[in-house]
């Protein structure tokens, strides 16, 4: 999704943003590191009963490819 909605953006230089190829590869290269974080603080959101929108279990979909 993010890659078609790129489709004929300025180069990333002449943005404000990082193009969305660059995203999606940081996104990537940070899931192993942000993973572990989510799933503990899921985990702990769970053994307190509360039910916020902490991400709302989409990040756990999310594989790099």
């Amino acid at each position: 999704k993010m890659q078609s909605a790129n489709k004929g953006a300025p180069p990333q230089w002449l943005s404000t943003h990082p193009a969305g190829d660059t995203r999606i590869k940081e996104i990537q290269k940070h899931l192993p590191e942000v993973m572990p974080l989510y799933e503990r603080a899921r985990k702990a959101q769970l053994a307190s009963g509360t039910s916020g929108s902490a991400g709302g279990g989409r990040a756990s979909s999310v594989a790099p490819r």
